[in-house]
């Protein structure tokens, strides 16, 4: 098995993408696989079309990158996800990709009674990393818990996901910021030296 990062930055030389470079970097020294998702790099196409829509409930898409992207998942055991956070989400792309990638028949099915059975069952552990300029405690306000209510509790879990984590670092360009930043990436680092 192997580890799927999703990138959703636009930019590899940010804050971000040196994130995304320890946590590859990590992976390395473990000797484990890994892909990586760069939406923007990709050229990912976020918006489901008319046609995209008409195809969703058989499972189906017009985008030929969407099957590339649901082997790698289904190839995985393990996801992590790197995004800042604007205006209390990740990004509009992200959305995108739960929407065009997370297919029924491939993320999830339905039960007798309408309710969702989660199909991505083979992914054993998940790390969220997100990055603001906000305070980290705006984002645990009830309108503000996106990542905590709708991606960890819903959505992610809702396709059979087990073992969600989420790490943050907010306030990252106050006058602090910089101390902030190294200190998280040394967390990070330990988080994935750490673990299994």
């Amino acid at each position: 098995m192997q580890t799927v990062l999703v990138f959703c930055h636009p930019r590899r030389d940010s804050y971000n993408g040196t994130l995304l470079s320890a946590v590859t970097e990590c992976i390395e020294k473990k000797g484990r696989s890994y892909k990586v998702i760069d939406l923007y790099a990709d050229g990912f196409d976020p918006r489901l079309d008319a046609q995209d829509l008409v195809l969703y409930e058989k499972g189906q898409t017009t985008d030929g990158k969407v099957k590339g992207y649901q082997k790698m998942l289904k190839a995985s055991d393990e996801l992590i996800i790197i995004a800042p956070i604007w205006w209390y989400e990740l990004p509009a792309i992200f959305k995108g990709f739960l929407d065009k990638v997370l297919l029924p028949g491939f993320a999830y099915e339905r039960d007798k009674n309408g309710d969702l059975v989660g199909k991505l069952t083979n992914i054993k552990r998940t790390t969220i990393i997100t990055t603001s300029e906000a305070p980290a405690y705006t984002l645990l306000k009830p309108q503000a818990s996106y990542v905590r209510s709708i991606l960890m509790k819903g959505a992610l879990t809702d396709i059979g996901l087990k073992n969600i984590i989420w790490k943050h670092i907010g306030n990252m360009n106050s006058p602090r910021g910089e101390k902030k930043r190294k200190d998280f990436l040394v967390d990070i680092k330990h988080h994935f030296t750490m673990a299994p």
